[in-house]
């Protein structure tokens, strides 16, 4: 909606800018400055804040709390979540709705409530692909992807991977590319094809290197390959996934399939290869328990 004066579209733009500002520390992974901004924002904020302000408010304290707690979902995450959809609910603007739905839908995933993180995620594509929106199309199939994954239906993370691959080569996002590629590196896995399933798993941890473990899902592709070292003897190569994949700046998983992982690596640095085999097999068990595998 239009300013009413200029006193307004001063207050708006100050908003603005210290959104946009907080966006920018998330990507960096300085929370600190991100709360910072944050805080900031929220002077003026009741009086003068549109509804796209307002759900993107929401959406970046939540993307604080996820990044804060390693993606171990807090019911304040679940609730900024909550309010940023309620916000553009009924707007008319479809990408902005996609997106707070996307956003809903991931708190819903890493919460562990798969269900209902599909169903979300599904709404949230086909508003999409209606409007084209490759951005929020590729999130929402890579995240589809992944819960799906964790539900090990095999063939319907074939179709997602295979599609997220297409529109983030589109899209450009190369973050989105990466994880597909781990995700076929899991089908292949699961099927018994060991050297495709290297091939597409190495493919991602490439992809992301140069972006510096900001990207924090990467155990989609370590965990696969973590399993394939393990299985071919290569402990070192098992204790260096295990490195990357505890890394502080990655998801935190599972404490029993982390002390697992931890234990791996603290055996090879021990040279007890006998204790880092029997740690590694434990950490396969859990995480295709705990549908990371």
């Amino acid at each position: 909606e239009p300013p009413a004066d200029a006193e307004e579209a001063w207050w708006r733009e100050r908003i603005d800018i210290q959104l946009q500002r907080s966006v920018v520390e998330y990507w960096r992974v300085r929370l600190d400055d991100m709360e910072r901004w944050l805080d900031q924002a929220v002077t003026g904020f009741e009086q003068h804040a549109t509804p796209l302000q307002r759900t993107t408010y929401f959406q970046m304290r939540a993307a604080l709390h996820h990044r804060r707690e390693r993606y171990r979902v807090t019911p304040e995450a679940m609730s900024y979540s909550r309010q940023a959809y309620a916000v553009v609910e009924h707007l008319g603007d479809e990408a902005v709705v996609a997106n707070a739905l996307f956003e809903r839908g991931f708190g819903h995933l890493f919460n562990d409530d798969l269900e209902q993180a599909q169903d979300d995620l599904e709404t949230a594509l086909e508003m999409a692909r209606r409007i084209g929106d490759l951005t929020i199309h590729s999130r929402c199939i890579s995240y589809l992807a992944m819960a799906q994954r964790r539900l090990g239906a095999v063939e319907e993370v074939r179709a997602r991977a295979i599609e997220a691959i297409a529109i983030a080569k589109e899209s450009g996002m190369n973050d989105y590319l990466a994880t597909a590629n781990g995700h076929l590196g899991w089908v292949t896995w699961r099927e018994g094809n060991t050297d495709t399933s290297r091939r597409y798993c190495q493919k991602a941890l490439d992809i992301w290197r140069p972006m510096g473990g900001v990207h924090p899902f990467e155990w989609v592709g370590t965990l696969p390959l973590f399993a394939l070292e393990l299985g071919a003897g290569e402990l070192e190569g098992a204790a260096a996934l295990a490195r990357r994949t505890l890394s502080p700046r990655q998801q935190r998983l599972p404490d029993r399939l982390e002390e697992a992982l931890a234990g791996t690596l603290a055996s090879w640095r021990k040279q007890l290869p006998d204790d880092a085999r029997r740690h590694g097999r434990r950490a396969v068990e859990l995480a295709r328990a705990g549908g990371f595998l």
